[in-house]
């Protein structure tokens, strides 16, 4: 800073001339990270400045549709979670309102699922041609990975729960399905 507390000295710093945009956890974020080889935040920032080649931009343009649907999902989720609260006085245009609000959910995960599926299509090809990465696929030679004595091939065998909790959370689940 200046002496007399001025701030000159900073006004020629170059500032972001795009506002950030929130990106909504999906549920291929993974599936993209692995196939471009890097995360879905540099993605999203190499395409704003137009480093990426057709194809990964494709994916990335589908990345950025499926998590403004994600978006809008979370949205009309945490409004009808509001609306049901009790926080509002019982009556027939708060049902009027969350009957809108359902509809409006049901859209938004309609909308979501198209996104999904184009993201999912346009990432088949990039995923084909990503170089393998470092421990995936498992080796067939590992002995983690080596089927049992009696094992029919191309089944995997089930694999425990590392921790108590997820084995007090999967009894639970068990319990609550119709028989």
């Amino acid at each position: 800073m200046a002496a007399g507390g001025s701030d000159r000295g900073r006004a020629n710093v170059p500032r972001s001339t795009t506002t950030p945009v929130r990106k909504a956890l999906t549920s291929l974020d993974h599936r993209v990270e692995l196939a471009v080889g890097y995360t879905v935040d540099r993605l999203w920032r190499d395409h704003d400045r137009g480093l990426l080649d057709e194809q990964i931009e494709s994916v990335a343009g589908a990345h950025r549709s499926l998590s403004s649907a994600e978006q809008s999902v979370t949205f009309y989720r945490v409004l009808l979670q509001r609306l049901a609260s009790g926080e509002y006085p019982m009556d027939s245009a708060l049902f009027d309102r969350i009957g809108r609000t359902v509809k409006q959910l049901q859209e938004a995960v309609r909308i979501r699922g198209v996104h999904e599926t184009e993201l999912s299509d346009v990432l088949e090809p990039v995923e084909a041609n990503a170089p393998p990465h470092p421990g995936w696929p498992r080796r067939p030679e590992s002995p983690r990975h080596r089927p049992a004595p009696g094992d029919r091939p191309g089944r995997q065998a089930p694999r425990a729960p590392a921790h108590p909790a997820a084995l007090r959370r999967d009894r639970l689940r068990h319990q609550d399905r119709p028989a």
